[in-house]
């Protein structure tokens, strides 16, 4: 399985919409996220907004090198093009 389909996969398993994943289980997501993704032999690491950044807090997963989210499950090369801080810029 790839990573965007796990992501789309959980999604829908919370019942919610992306965008409400993000906001308020975005620390859930990314370890539930992160747990699945181990099973499938990828390694990955926990992520939250850095506390010198003027964005919204947030906890997002990294592996292989890209960033994910419930609202990019394609993966961003950059955290801060996860679209939670594309909507706060």
């Amino acid at each position: 399985m790839r990573l965007p389909d796990l992501i789309r996969r959980l999604v829908a398993a919370y019942g919610l919409q992306p965008c409400d994943i993000n906001n308020g289980n975005c620390d859930y997501f990314a370890e539930d996220f992160l747990f699945a993704s181990k099973t499938l032999g990828n390694l990955g690491e926990f992520f939250v907004t850095p506390d010198d950044e003027d964005l919204p807090r947030h906890c997002w997963a990294c592996v292989s090198g890209k960033h994910f989210d419930a609202e990019a499950p394609e993966g961003v090369e950059d955290w801060r093009d996860l679209p939670i801080f594309k909507k706060h810029s």
